[in-house]
């Protein structure tokens, strides 16, 4: 049985930090999302088509339509600001939550809403380019200079069949955060390094009345499910599939997936060291929990690490640590890492002046400034904790100073070095996928389906969504 999450109270700070959540999904408004892109793929194939590279003024281009996420909304609109003053032309904004993201972004391409810049998710990229709705941005100047900076996955995740169609907004991963205070209360000298010892250090811990459920978990089936399962799964030495889109073991007895699915069953059931009702807990409740002093350990975005330590919105701030992900299997500490960016739509492209008005904008924001600082992603880190995509940055004085005020720059490098994309999520089928695994895993961690039966059932559908669109 799923108990209702839990209401916690948080004390008024910046939202920004926090972000948001909540919205339509296309299910809700009664849209089919299959339908939606095969009709948007034969209405707008002829978006994908070359156009002029010849490149006019773009003071031609009066107004020009943004569309992201709901996260540091009083950022953006900063960088909005001074972008309309710098090139003269007006900005019009939208947002919506970033868990209703895709689904808002399907819709409105599919209802040719004019959308000119947006914010791209790595995951979604190969399914929106063959929909015909992202504009490939290698011709555009310095992005040759900004490729040869990327950081570690960063230019494989927003490159699809040999084009680049972004520029990093933020690069970050899975991280595993835990309360100081509570394991120096426990007696525990250092974090876990291993699964096992996650579970002995909160048997610790709940002995000693510190925390009743030390392991704060969350597992929502929205869009952070995948990213938590898939780095449980690393952390394990596990993959899904091959670069051929093969699943590789995936669905055998004793696979990692399989493990970490039933390490999460038994932390609930059996050693009780995990709060009731964590299915229906989203990221950003599990980040108020936290903040609150509720929990000893928990796997958040590693941004989250600036916001736990912030003292406006946070109970724990100054207590809050982050350590390279627990292991199992002599596995390496890999977690589930993914680049977002900011994209131009096909539809910009069509109009060169709105083409290189466009391409303005990407590059204001995910470009270096006249001084060759990657300012917007700097002010990201230094004022959210949002990782970038951009190895000078590693070595900026600034980063390095505002890393250590809340963890440890050099650990922050590690964790990232040690981060992977998800397995698969270039196949133009996996967002499909993901909304069909989220309620089978749930099924399975409440006892209504065997493990490897569920893991057998999302290999078949994975297999028949290949063959579908492959």
């Amino acid at each position: 049985m799923v108990l209702p999450p839990m209401a916690v109270a948080l004390p008024k700070g910046s939202k920004d930090l926090l972000g948001d959540d909540g919205g339509l999904t296309m299910k809700e408004l009664g849209l089919s999302r299959r339908k939606l892109l095969r009709n948007a793929a034969l209405g707008t194939a002829a978006l994908a088509l070359p156009v002029s590279r010849v490149t006019p003024s773009a003071a031609m281009v009066k107004t020009l339509n943004f569309y992201s996420w709901t996260y540091g909304i009083s950022f953006v609109k900063q960088r909005i600001a001074e972008f309309e003053k710098l090139a003269k032309v007006k900005i019009n904004y939208g947002n919506t939550p970033g868990s209703k993201y895709h689904d808002a972004l399907v819709v409105k391409f599919s209802g040719k809403t004019p959308l000119d810049v947006i914010y791209m998710i790595d995951g979604h990229l190969a399914e929106f380019v063959e929909a015909g709705w992202l504009y490939p941005i290698d011709e555009f100047p310095r992005v040759d200079e900004y490729r040869k900076e990327f950081i570690g996955p960063t230019a494989e995740a927003l490159t699809y069949n040999g084009k680049l169609y972004g520029l990093p907004y933020y690069v970050g991963h899975m991280a595993f955060l835990y309360n100081e205070e509570h394991l120096e209360k426990a007696g525990i000298g250092a974090p876990p390094k291993t699964w096992d010892e996650v579970v002995q250090q909160s048997l610790q811990i709940k002995s000693k009345g510190i925390q009743e459920y030390p392991f704060l978990q969350f597992l929502k089936a929205d869009f952070w499910m995948g990213e938590l399962l898939f780095t449980m799964m690393y952390s394990r030495g596990g993959r899904f599939v091959d670069e051929k889109y093969n699943v590789m073991g995936y669905d055998k007895e004793g696979s990692a997936a399989a493990q970490a699915i039933q390490w999460i069953i038994d932390a609930a059931n059996k050693h009780k060291i995990t709060q009731p009702g964590f299915l229906e807990l989203n990221e950003v409740a599990a980040l108020k929990a936290f903040s609150s002093g509720t929990g000893s350990f928990a796997i958040l975005p590693n941004y989250r690490l600036r916001a736990a330590n912030e003292p406006k919105s946070s109970k724990v701030a100054g207590k809050v640590k982050m350590a390279l992900i627990p292991t199992a299997n002599n596995a390496k500490p890999n977690v589930c890492g993914w680049t977002r960016c900011y994209s131009m739509t096909a539809s910009a492209a069509k109009d060169p002046a709105r083409k290189a008005m466009s391409w303005k904008m990407v590059d204001f924001l995910g470009g270096k400034d006249k001084s060759g600082t990657y300012r917007t992603a700097k002010k990201w880190f230094t004022e959210f904790g949002l990782g970038f995509g951009h190895a000078p940055l590693f070595k900026d004085p600034d980063i390095i100073a505002a890393a250590n005020k809340w963890g440890e720059a050099k650990l922050f490098e590690s964790q990232m070095a040690l981060s992977k994309p998800k397995d698969g999520q270039k196949a133009v089928w996996y967002a499909e996928w993901d909304q069909f695994m989220r309620p089978r895993v749930h099924k399975a961690i409440l006892g209504q389906a065997d493990i490897v039966g569920t893991l057998k059932t999302l290999t078949k559908q994975w297999n028949r969504l290949k063959r579908r669109y492959g």
